[in-house]
């Protein structure tokens, strides 16, 4: 393995790390808030809902975002240790 290849690797892991960061936050950061309120005639059957809602309008949260953050880095780690050890 050449100096080149071996300095480019670990800043070809980090790309790939940082790209699934990228689309899971997209996909699962809470960035707005949704919901909807159902009026009935009588004030206890009258109810709201509040969800938090990603970019792209998927009901989300907090704990659900950091998830998919951690799922998507690590395989993305997995995937390009594994690419690496096959050049």
């Amino acid at each position: 393995m050449t100096d080149r290849e071996h300095t480019s690797s670990p800043l070809r892991r980090a790309a790939w790390i940082a790209g699934a960061v990228v689309v899971a936050s997209v996909l699962f950061a809470p960035l707005s808030f949704g919901g909807f309120c159902a009026d009935a005639p009588t004030a206890d059957a009258s109810y709201c809902v509040t969800t938090l809602r990603s970019l792209v309008g998927l009901d989300t949260s907090l704990w659900l975002w950091l998830g998919a953050v951690v799922v998507l880095a690590g395989f993305a780690w997995w995937f390009s240790a594994r690419r690496g050890r096959r050049r």
